[in-house]
């Protein structure tokens, strides 16, 4: 039923090392994760925001420029840095991804 017996020992003997190869990228992957942050300036250099792994805002930046700014303007740049940084985070993640060669394994 599962022909020669050494075969059959070779075949479990790949998929363990298979399956090993692949956690331990997915180890990497985690770590590399776990340590990656976004920056990113809009408004010319006015408003940068960085975002931690998680996508959470840990730095903002304003620039004097934003003093002249009304609150409402200020409040749309903060926003937009911020979902920009998170964007940039996102590509940051799936370029992780790809180089683990996780996103289609099996």
């Amino acid at each position: 039923m599962f022909g020669d017996p050494e075969q059959a020992h070779q075949r479990i003997d790949d998929w363990q090392a298979a399956i090993e190869a692949r956690a331990a990228r997915a180890r990497e992957l985690a770590q590399r994760q776990g340590e990656l942050a976004a920056t990113v300036s809009v408004a010319e250099g006015s408003v940068t925001a960085t975002v931690d792994h998680t996508g959470r805002l840990t730095t903002l930046k304003l620039d004097d420029r934003v003093r002249a700014w009304s609150l409402e303007k200020l409040s749309r740049t903060v926003i937009e840095a911020n979902d920009a940084a998170r964007s940039a985070l996102r590509a940051e993640l799936s370029r992780l991804i790809d180089e683990s060669g996780l996103r289609d394994a099996p």
